[in-house]
C-alpha cells in the first residue's frame, strides 16, 4: 500500500506520497509542488506541516528544507542533526505546531519554522530523571518524566520563551 503524509497547509493542504510533496487549495486544485532534483535516489522522505500550517517540512536525506506552504516557495535549508531530528522527531513521531527538540536529558530548543534559526535553549526540566520526547502544544511544551527515587514529574514550558510555566 502506498504511504501518504498529510498535512493541513496554507489555505488547504499538503501530501507527501513516492518523494514528492504536493500543495492543494481548499477547492482540491493544485497550488504547488515540490520534488528534489539531482541524484535519483536521493527525493523527499517525509513531510510535517508546523506553525499552524504556515511551514512544511521537507526531509531529504539528512536534511530538511522550510518551505512556504502557501507558496511552495524555500525558505531555508539545514543539514544541522539536532535541528533534523527536532523536526522530524528523535523516534520519528514529531507532532505539534512548533519544532522542538532535545540533543540529551538536559537541554531542550525551540527554532523558528520560518528560518530554521534557534529561538530558545534552556535546560531540561529535572535532568537525570530519564529522558522523554516533550509534547507540543500551542499553549506548551510538556514533560513528564519519573525520577530513581520514583517521583514523578510533570512539566510545562512556555512555547515562547522556553521558561518553565508550572512544574509539580
Amino acid at each position: 500500500l502506498p504511504v501518504y503524509d498529510i498535512g493541513s497547509a496554507g489555505a488547504g493542504f499538503a501530501v507527501h506520497r513516492a518523494g514528492r510533496i504536493t500543495a492543494y487549495g481548499a477547492d482540491g486544485k493544485e497550488r504547488w509542488h515540490y520534488a528534489r532534483t539531482g541524484p535519483a535516489d536521493v527525493g523527499v522522505g517525509g513531510m510535517r506541516v508546523v506553525d499552524n500550517g504556515a511551514t512544511v517540512l521537507a526531509f531529504i536525506d539528512g536534511a530538511v528544507l522550510g518551505l512556504d506552504a502557501v507558496t511552495g516557495e524555500p525558505l531555508w535549508s539545514s543539514g544541522d542533526t539536532d535541528l533534523v531530528e527536532a523536526a522530524r522527531g528523535r523516534f520519528r513521531a514529531a507532532t505539534g505546531p512548533f519544532i522542538v527538540g532535545w540533543n540529551d536529558e538536559r537541554t531542550w530548543t525551540r527554532y523558528d519554522s520560518r528560518t530554521g534559526r534557534t529561538l530558545w535553549s534552556v535546560p531540561a526540566p529535572h535532568p537525570g530523571c530519564g529522558m522523554t520526547e516533550p509534547v507540543v502544544t500551542a499553549s506548551g511544551v510538556v514533560s513528564t518524566v519519573q525520577c530513581e527515587d520514583g517521583k514523578v514529574w510533570l512539566s510545562v514550558l512556555d512555547p515562547e520563551t522556553g521558561q518553565i510555566g508550572w512544574d509539580t
